[in-house]
């Protein structure tokens, strides 16, 4: 193919901003054409109030002029193009597939829920960081500023497997403003609520309620745990694994693979419910199906009438510690001393 000639692009006003056009090779279906790439260079009239004349718009146009006259890029291979949402379904084919299953949903929500619906149809050479700013501003309003960060973490990892692939070179996520994540007060049961909670509970969800009070685990470490992971005579368990829907899977992060210690009470509590399931044919600790529905809808189900706090509406166990469980000995009491 001839060598591309020297350019000098095209400077214009749409609507309140100025653009800036140029030409660029671009391989589609494994042939070379040459397509218009519009970017935008400034309003108009700027933040202060003042014009920008179209001489300062082709200053600011330059240096994309620069990039693609440049004797380096004569001799780069024409730029790969894709439309974002051939993009996006590659992604999830070959990368996504490779996540977490637990993770996988999310991140799907997020690509077909907030990405989708505008960029479907867009190069993603095209998109921009300005692009990207709309979307998370238009969805403050509508998702908490946790979940925004989530969405943008999406959009970082699709972006760093685009740049690799060669369908861009630009960072979209490099400068994005964001709300503050503030935390709120969560509520959550004391040890003594927990202890009346355990009391009234029945077995195999007792043991679990104790498990998560003492130790802190999350509800697919609570149901991961096998029989071999607790050590009754050194007064310990370890976390090596989880389970979500049903399957085994990696714990949340790396640091969530820990060794915790318990106390003498809940290894009296864990032996006499090991002793009660020896007739069933299953490495995990608790195997109940009920269990496996997780901690928080458990709970709630059976211990509200009993000690949920008035005017909360989530549910958060404190970790109580070994040597408070000694000291104390109320998540092994009855029911009836706990009420007294």
């Amino acid at each position: 193919m001839a060598r591309r000639r020297f350019q000098q692009g095209s400077v214009r006003r749409r609507g309140n901003v100025w653009i800036g056009r140029y030409l660029e090779d671009v391989v589609e279906n494994g042939a070379i054409r040459r397509k218009h790439r519009t970017v935008t260079l400034a309003l108009i009239r700027g933040f202060d109030g003042k014009a920008v004349s179209e001489r300062q718009a082709r200053r600011l146009f330059q240096p994309y002029l620069d990039k693609v006259n440049s004797a380096t890029n004569q001799a780069l291979q024409p730029k790969k193009t894709i439309l974002f949402s051939d993009f996006s379904a590659k992604w999830r084919a070959l990368i996504l597939n490779q996540k977490k299953p637990s993770s996988q949903p999310t991140i799907n929500g997020h690509i077909d829920h907030y990405l989708l619906p505008t960029l479907r149809d867009r190069e993603v050479r095209s998109i921009q960081t300005e692009d990207i700013q709309v979307i998370l501003s238009n969805l403050r309003a509508c998702l908490q500023p946790k979940t925004l960060r989530n969405v943008k973490a999406t959009i970082s990892m699709m972006w760093r497997i685009a740049k690799a692939w060669g369908y861009t070179e630009l960072d979209v996520t490099s400068g994005l403003d964001l709300p503050s994540v503030r935390r709120p007060k969560q509520p959550f049961f004391t040890a003594a609520q927990m202890g009346r909670i355990i009391g009234i509970a029945k077995e195999p969800q007792a043991t679990f309620y104790w498990l998560a009070a003492e130790t802190g685990l999350r509800a697919g470490e609570l149901c991961g745990l096998s029989k071999t992971d607790i050590d009754l005579t050194n007064l310990f368990l370890s976390v090596g694994q989880s389970i979500w829907r049903g399957k085994v899977q990696s714990p949340k992060t790396e640091s969530a693979v820990r060794t915790l210690a318990i106390s003498t009470q809940l290894a009296d509590q864990i032996h006499k419910h090991l002793a009660r399931q020896a007739d069933k044919d299953t490495k995990f600790l608790l195997c109940s199906q009920r269990i496996a529905l997780g901690c928080k809808s458990a709970c709630k189900a059976q211990a509200a009438p009993h000690s949920w706090c008035p005017g909360t509406s989530a549910l958060r166990f404190t970790r109580v510690s070994p040597r408070e469980c000694n000291a104390h000995g109320q998540f092994g009491s009855s029911p009836e001393g706990q009420a007294a």
